[in-house]
């Protein structure tokens, strides 16, 4: 598939290429900052540019990931294209809902995510990390754009984003967050200060850092309709659903599963298949002292141990969405 050379219509980040897809009215993305990703310019979903440009940063999809890419296609063309590709491309659903629900609106919350970023992505204790201003500017939650009287977006001009990312790196320095210098060219060396630290092991200790939710359960074709049920459950009750074969890593599976148990709020168990799996997820999960909520299919013989917990039975996906937000509301806070 043919490509041209773009700025990125989320980050306006140059050296973005674009593709148009003959099946269908959208066009698919490759941005050094945002990652792979395709948008419906027809479309009136209703993402809030601003919200979507964090979002893909902090999850973003590189071009050599397994034919991952974000796309605000429907869940059932999602599922029609990973079919009729035999799994070489990998849609990931995105709208507004789910890029609203993980987005943090204080700024607390954006501290935190900020902080647990950082530390992240360094490789050594005390390390000093390099960012551009456009990946740096996502990463610390700046409005890129803004709405005219008509509610169209349009770029905010580059001095006024540059100083509002200025203000907040200033506020972290001041709190002993990190340590930033900026250098010429546009790049700023951030290193995290004993504060930071401080805080990242305290969210870390908590166990419950912003609104993501992980779910365990078999994953396959036969699954998929109580999967996207799940996903829609979630997303209704205002979380951010984890499902983990739609996240890219890069280290063994294990461990990074383990993390995610260890960094949700709390576990969704489908134990509906008797799958060893969820089985293990939810009890590593409820070692740690996390929240979890077992859903499975009428008629399913649970394991006696897990047979205790009040679980919820569902004979339809329309059922199990409906419990499920319903569950979520009224014993997570």
């Amino acid at each position: 598939m043919d490509y041209e050379m773009v700025n990125c219509p989320v980050c306006n980040s140059n050296n973005t290429k674009v593709y148009y897809p003959e099946t269908r009215d959208t066009r698919i993305y490759v941005c050094p900052v945002c990652g792979k990703f395709e948008l419906d310019h027809n479309s009136s979903d209703g993402i809030n540019k601003n919200h979507l440009a964090s979002y893909l940063f902090y999850h973003a999809y590189s071009d050599e990931n397994g034919g991952r890419y974000h796309t605000e296609l429907s869940e059932e063309a999602c599922t029609e294209i990973r079919s009729a590709s035999k799994g070489k491309r990998h849609p990931i659903h995105m709208d507004a809902q789910i890029v609203d629900n993980w987005y943090p609106h204080t700024f607390s919350e954006k501290t935190d995510k900020i902080l647990l970023f950082l530390g992240e992505h360094e490789k050594h204790f005390g390390e000093i990390q390099k960012y551009g201003l456009t990946p740096l500017k996502a990463m610390l939650f700046i409005d890129l754009q803004e709405t005219d009287s008509e509610k169209k977006y349009k770029w905010r001009h580059d001095t006024n984003t540059i100083n509002d990312a200025r203000r907040v790196l200033s506020i972290l320095k001041q709190t002993n967050m990190i340590f930033y210098q900026e250098h010429p060219m546009g790049l700023v060396d951030i290193a995290l200060e004993p504060e930071g630290y401080k805080r990242i092991d305290e969210l870390q200790r908590s166990m419950s850092v912003g609104n993501d939710v992980l779910v365990a359960m078999e994953f396959g074709d036969k699954t998929k309709a109580v999967r996207e049920a799940i996903r829609k459950g979630i997303i209704n009750a205002g979380f951010n659903p984890i499902i983990y074969d739609e996240v890219e890593n890069n280290d063994f599976i294990m461990p990074e599963l383990l993390k995610s148990i260890r960094d949700c709020k709390f576990v969704v168990a489908d134990l509906s298949d008797y799958n060893n799996g969820a089985y293990f997820e939810e009890g590593y999960a409820m070692g740690l002292g996390k929240a979890v909520i077992q859903v499975c299919k009428k008629g399913t013989e649970l394991h006696f141990d897990a047979a205790q917990k009040n679980t919820i039975v569902f004979e339809t996906e329309e059922e199990l969405t409906t419990k499920l937000t319903r569950r979520i509301r009224a014993t997570i806070s």
